[in-house]
């Protein structure tokens, strides 16, 4: 569990980390993890940072995660394990932009890839130099500037990118809250890709209604864990609810 001052905390400290990689606004920032905590920080930490993420789904292969990345123009990549590392070290060859890999679990034996603590502990020696960095950040975002680049499959052609402002996941959450059916007291179960618009679209839908969320990020694990959770209201898609439908009518 974390509290939203514990999440800020965070946030904040590995915005402030991305800044001393040199992200610069609109850097992109690729994530490339399932649906897990440390996801839902990457993902705001870039945009503190001013940056741009660009999701990839872990299940991508090398040439799917080497075209997002070259055609995104990622300078730095948020990896969650060994395995997404080292699939990286794979393709290097073809991703020479990306200047800087942080790993969210365990430590890869290389200089040039930070854990995910390595690059909090940056991020508070920047704030220590540098009180206010992050909030000039946040007071240069534009409305109208690149928050995320999307990559929906194009049959067999490559993935190709869709530019999202910051005004577009602003307006889903806000427009969600002027609706008045969610408050603090409500409960997201959050188990949709954050490569997907809709994941993205409920986390906003989150942080301007204030109420927690609970994740899961694995398939397997997903229907199990929402009786388990048993929260008011939950973004699914289809084949999850045809999942669920399917469980529901073999129980009676």
């Amino acid at each position: 569990q974390s509290s939203w001052a514990e999440t800020h905390a965070l946030v904040e400290g590995l915005a402030a980390g991305l800044v001393a990689l040199g992200v610069k606004p609109e850097d992109r920032v690729a994530i490339i993890a399932s649906t897990r905590f440390e996801s839902v920080l990457a993902f705001l930490a870039t945009q503190f940072a001013g940056g741009a993420v660009t999701a990839v789904e872990p299940t991508s292969t090398d040439a799917e995660v080497a075209h997002v990345l070259r055609d995104s123009g990622a300078r730095v990549v948020i990896a969650e394990d060994y395995d997404t590392v080292h699939q990286l070290w794979r393709i290097r060859a073809e991703i020479r932009d990306v200047a800087k890999v942080v790993q969210m679990d365990g430590d890869y034996p290389d200089a040039r890839v930070l854990t995910l603590e390595g690059l909090l502990a940056l991020g508070h020696e920047q704030l220590a130099e540098h009180p206010r960095v992050i909030a000039q950040r946040l007071y240069a975002v534009r409305r109208q500037g690149l928050a995320a680049i999307l990559y929906t499959p194009e049959g067999d052609d490559p993935p190709r990118g869709v530019r999202l402002l910051h005004s577009a996941l602003t307006y889903q959450g806000a427009a969600i809250a002027s609706l008045g059916e969610l408050s603090r007291t409500d409960l997201l179960y959050l188990c949709l890709p954050l490569a997907h618009t809709y994941g993205q679209a409920l986390l906003a839908v989150q942080l301007a209604c204030g109420f927690p969320a609970a994740l899961e990020g694995r398939p397997d694990r997903v229907i199990d864990h929402l009786t388990l959770v048993r929260p008011p209201w939950a973004g699914l898609t289809p084949r999850l609810v045809e999942q669920i439908r399917g469980r529901v009518d073999s129980a009676t």
